[in-house]
């Protein structure tokens, strides 16, 4: 990328989002990049929040790999590159829910996280998260926006772009902006108001995660239509979709008609054939059970995972849902299709982390620190 960043494009990026989000977003930048000076007329016209990041944006090994080979390819637009990019993270890594048992609610709509799980890091921490694929959106974002950049360096359009990082602070949460002369982008693999395109992608459904700002010539959302195309937008649908592609009427019939034998069918699918991780099978089975029972059936609760080794206890989200008079659990930890829904006492469920294997709540100091594993 250009040393020099273009800070009337991200100015016209940041009234983009706000229009549309009514929030202003914070605008941050890549600490190894120099910002260019500002004319005094350009500063009329400035109004964005700017900082630089507390971390380094560092590309992965593979990643460095894969973007050569992608800018080999004389076919592909700068719009396939970059979805290609989105693709491959969203493939590569999942979602670390781990994170979710430290935040602490200020307000109504203020969330807080501790700095040291994700943003502002140390070697020892960039050690311990090179071992596995869990990853939340402070390292994803900038996984995405150093790939994005490293990918137009390697073009003869990276004066035409403008990259970075959209920092909602009350929520806690980081995204990527991209802006060129024709389109203006933000790009989100694990929004939380959908099933994540972390998840999303690995099993085969519609890219949610990409909102365009502006297209006028609709040059991006070209190239997003046709990696959409075919695909679907609801889990409950391709699933069912899925069941009839087997020719098996009477297997399609049976769990239309039977919610737990719905729920176990998803769970295979998810597990044989998309061979999904423990954070992605909890969130589409809550829009499943959301979408077949109703969102009063179920109930989050956190567990701990066992294997966790080194300083500090990890944990993951399980479900509890009830059909007729029984309750299950859908316990993410297990590997087994058939072990992983099972009938629950509700006595089984603590109020305590400290007295039983599931519980109802998980609120973590900040000073419980966790070491990245």
């Amino acid at each position: 990328m250009n040393k020099y960043i273009n800070i009337s494009r991200l100015n016209k990026l940041s009234q983009l989002l706000t229009k549309i989000t009514n929030k202003k977003h914070i605008i941050i930048l890549n600490p190894e990049r120099i910002s260019r000076i500002m004319t005094s007329k350009e500063s009329e016209n400035i109004d964005i929040n700017v900082n630089i990041d507390v971390d380094s944006w560092i590309l992965p090994d593979d990643m460095k790999q894969f973007i050569d080979d992608i800018n080999k390819n004389p076919s592909l637009s700068i719009e396939e590159k970059i979805l290609k990019i989105y693709e491959k993270l969203c493939t590569d890594y999942m979602y670390d829910d781990n994170v979710l048992s430290y935040i602490k609610r200020y307000d109504e709509d203020q969330f807080g996280l501790p700095d040291f799980y994700g943003r502002a890091t140390d070697e020892e921490w960039k050690k311990k998260r090179a071992q596995h694929n869990r990853r939340n959106c402070f390292e994803i974002s900038r996984i995405l926006v150093k790939s994005i950049d490293s990918m137009l360096d390697g073009t003869n359009s990276n004066n035409s772009f403008e990259t970075c990082i959209l920092w909602d602070e009350a929520l806690a949460h980081y995204f990527v902006g991209v802006i060129s002369k024709d389109y203006c982008l933000t790009l989100d693999l694990d929004d939380f108001n959908e099933i994540k395109d972390l998840t999303r992608v690995k099993t085969e459904l519609t890219i949610k995660g990409i909102r365009i700002l502006s297209d006028p010539n609709d040059k991006f959302k070209k190239v997003l239509d046709k990696f959409n195309f075919g695909k679907n937008n609801s889990s409950i649908e391709h699933i069912q979709e899925l069941a009839k592609s087997n020719n098996d009427d009477l297997k399609t019939e049976e769990i239309s008609s039977d919610d737990l034998k719905f729920i176990q069918y998803t769970l295979e699918i998810l597990i044989n054939k998309y061979k999904l991780d423990s954070a992605g099978i909890f969130e589409y089975m809550k829009e499943i059970i959301d979408t077949k029972i109703g969102p009063s059936s179920r109930k989050k609760v956190w567990t701990e995972v066992k294997t966790t080794t080194g300083d500090g206890k990890r944990y993951t989200r399980c479900l509890v849902v009830d059909i007729g008079k029984q309750s299950y659990i859908i316990d993410v930890t297990d590997d087994s299709p058939e072990h992983m829904l099972r009938p629950i006492d509700k006595s089984e469920i603590s109020t305590d982390s400290q007295k039983g294997k599931y519980f109802k709540f998980l609120d973590r100091d900040w000073e419980d620190k966790y070491d990245g594993r």
